[in-house]
């Protein structure tokens, strides 16, 4: 799922090296600022930085640099998004009714995942 622009992520950061010369090297991106603390509560050695997600603001063209500019998404993209996240929201719903109405029932079975793919569906087609 994609995050919506502008969002705050936090790049979790160690330094790293010898005695040639340390530098901070990122190690994750996280969206939630408590996991950022505990990262930053591990040692000396690690650190953490804010950003938001698709901020280009900051990144000035110069030479021999473009200019950044983030794609924009068209409205029948929009769309395509937001149906995904109603249909993914409408699954989850119909899971929970599905655990509810097997728990009424006294029915142990669990609720099946999504299908595994099988060696035919992975198959080419021949001609």
């Amino acid at each position: 799922m994609r995050k919506a622009a502008g969002q705050m992520v936090y790049v979790l950061v160690e330094e790293v090296g010898g005695k040639a010369g340390k530098e901070w090297r990122p190690v994750a991106v996280v969206t939630d600022p408590t996991v950022a603390e505990q990262w930053q509560q591990y040692g000396k050695d690690v650190s953490w930085m804010p950003l938001e997600l698709d901020d280009v603001k900051y990144l000035q063209p110069g030479e021999k640099r473009p200019e950044f500019r983030p794609q924009q998404m068209s409205p029948l993209e929009q769309r395509a998004m937001e149906t995904a996240k109603r249909l993914e929201e409408t699954n989850q719903n119909l899971i929970k009714l599905v655990k509810r109405l097997q728990k009424k029932l006294g029915i142990k079975d669990a609720v099946p995942g999504p299908a595994k793919p099988t060696a035919s569906l992975l198959r080419k087609r021949e001609k």
